[in-house]
C-alpha cells in the first residue's frame, strides 16, 4: 500500500491515531463495498454498504469455516 509507506516514512507525523488508520484501510481494501456517489456523505449509507459486503463475504465461506468460527 503506496498510502500506508508514505504514511510510515513521513517526517512530520499525521496528527491522527495510525495504527486506527491502518485498521480502516486494511477492512476498506479486504472488503471494498461499492458505495455510490449518492451515498458517499451518508454515514448510514457506508455502513450499511460495509455490513452488506461483509455478510456476502461471511455467507461465501466454506461450512467447515463457519463452523470453526461459531465456535470461537
Amino acid at each position: 500500500c503506496k498510502v500506508v509507506n508514505e504514511l510510515s516514512l513521513a517526517i512530520k507525523r499525521p496528527d491522527f491515531d495510525f495504527m486506527q488508520a491502518l485498521r480502516e484501510l486494511f477492512v476498506h481494501v479486504a472488503l471494498s463495498p461499492a458505495i455510490r456517489d449518492d451515498d458517499a456523505h451518508s454515514m448510514e449509507a457506508l455502513e450499511a454498504a460495509y455490513e452488506e459486503v461483509l455478510r456476502q463475504k461471511r455467507d461465501d465461506l466454506p461450512n467447515w469455516v463457519k463452523a470453526t468460527w461459531m465456535r470461537l
